[in-house]
């Protein structure tokens, strides 16, 4: 049986994109450690260490920071216990000529000085083409690999890797959308499977439509040199989006967004497809079955009240599938509305024992009928810091910023932290 800790205040002093964006890894559990890491007002990057021994947290400390509330700290672990992050930049968007000005155009990336110490990361390089919405990982041949939004306008899925000797090999351009430089949005996320593969998923956002139009999913079997379908089938890049690497979703009406992928123990890849706008409300669990998507709704699962608009996927070491997941009130939601910061949004915590044919449900949120509870973040499993028991991340508090403007603005959030442990091992302090 699984126990979850009550929700544990990291900060007071959260952005109103504290725990954004959910395709990045937040929380690493290691060598009897849990590290954190989130998004002040402004954009100051923190992070707290939970001591499993001691049950006790560290207080807060700064890493660095970005350059506005989309700072988006991503967090991962390589073979020796070293952590190794990145964040930022931003720029903002500039509705007379529609495009985006990017006054930088790097992710600050650093790695700590001694291993399992978050704090000791204090040296950083600049890295990336145009990049926002780092989403990082270790691959089986001991390299850092990132997918991000970037590149130029209209702006792209770009993938980069480490060269063996250093530094950061070229950005290459994997998913597109044939449209005038205008802004887009793919959410990109990226996992690595113990044979090496790695899988992309993205959604595609075009602002001229409002909507994402689908999600598609590619994967390499060589560290980004060549790329294919799920079938093994080539695919040049940069690949538009196509029936043949398609991920199934509810419909284009209810703006699609990636929920991540995942890969279990037995090597079955599950993707996570959500709705943004109201409506139906069907989220889609999707299993590769070596030829084809098997999908499952997931709305039974919930409150029937309640409509999961926002969340991610992590496969645990056990084989257990988690989703955390923000969820508004149906009624307080018109179909075709966009659900972004709505004040109904509390936090549920789906997981299932037996190869997604049943989930249970817990809800980790307050229940706070007036300040939203969203921007879940799960923690998301690595080859050198695999996922024993979820952290849970997410932030309570209003927004001020949709879109275009209000980036730099000071409006302060509640960021919390819940732990998942066995029944019966549950402790203070977290």
């Amino acid at each position: 049986m699984l126990h979850h800790t009550k929700p544990f205040l990291l900060s007071s002093q959260g952005s109103d994109r504290a725990t954004a964006y959910v395709f990045s890894n937040k929380a690493v559990t290691l060598n009897g450690k849990t590290h954190v890491v989130w998004t002040d007002a402004v954009a100051l990057t923190r992070g707290r260490t939970f001591d499993h021994a001691t049950r006790r947290w560290s207080p807060a400390f700064t890493l660095g920071e970005g350059r506005d509330n989309h700072n988006n700290p991503c967090l991962i672990a390589d073979e020796t216990g070293h952590l190794h992050i990145a964040f930022g930049p931003h720029g903002m968007w500039d509705s007379i000529h529609e495009v985006c000005r990017w006054p930088t155009g790097c992710f600050r990336y650093g790695k700590s000085e001694k291993p399992g110490a978050l704090k000791s990361i204090r040296r950083f390089e600049p890295f990336g083409y145009n990049g926002t919405y780092a989403a990082m990982v270790r691959t089986a041949d001991r390299r850092n690999a990132i997918v991000y939004r970037g590149g130029d306008a209209p702006l792209s899925v770009q993938f980069q890797i480490q060269r063996p000797e250093g530094g950061w090999n070229h950005a290459r351009p994997l998913l597109s959308q044939a449209i005038p430089p205008r802004y887009t949005f793919y959410g990109a996320h990226m996992t690595a499977a113990a044979d090496g593969t790695l899988y992309v998923i993205a959604h595609f956002y075009d602002i001229a439509i409002k909507t994402s139009t689908g999600v598609a999913m590619i994967k390499t079997p060589d560290f980004g040199k060549t790329w294919q379908d799920m079938r093994g089938r080539k695919v040049d890049t940069p690949q538009l989006l196509n029936p043949r690497i398609a991920v199934p979703h509810m419909g284009p009406e209810e703006a699609p967004y990636n929920g991540g992928v995942g890969v279990a123990p037995d090597g079955a890849v599950w993707a996570l497809v959500y709705p943004t706008l109201g409506g139906a409300f069907r989220p889609l669990l999707n299993r590769w079955d070596g030829k084809r998507w098997e999908s499952i709704d997931l709305s039974p699962f919930l409150p029937p009240e309640r409509g999961f608009y926002r969340g991610f996927l992590c496969i645990d070491s056990a084989g257990r599938i988690h989703i955390l997941g923000a969820a508004v009130l149906r009624s307080a939601v018109a179909p075709g509305q966009n659900t972004f910061g709505n004040t109904t949004s509390q936090i549920y915590h789906l997981w299932s024992t037996d190869h997604g044919r049943t989930f249970a449900c817990q809800p980790l949120s307050d229940g706070d009928p007036d300040i939203p509870s969203w921007l879940p973040s799960i923690s998301q499993p690595g080859l050198f810091h695999p996922v024993d028991h979820p952290v849970l991340l997410f932030t309570k508090g209003l927004t001020q910023s949709n879109g275009k403007a209000g980036c730099h603005h000071t409006l302060k959030t509640d960021v919390y932290c819940v732990r998942v442990e066995e029944e019966g091992h549950a402790g203070l302090n977290g």
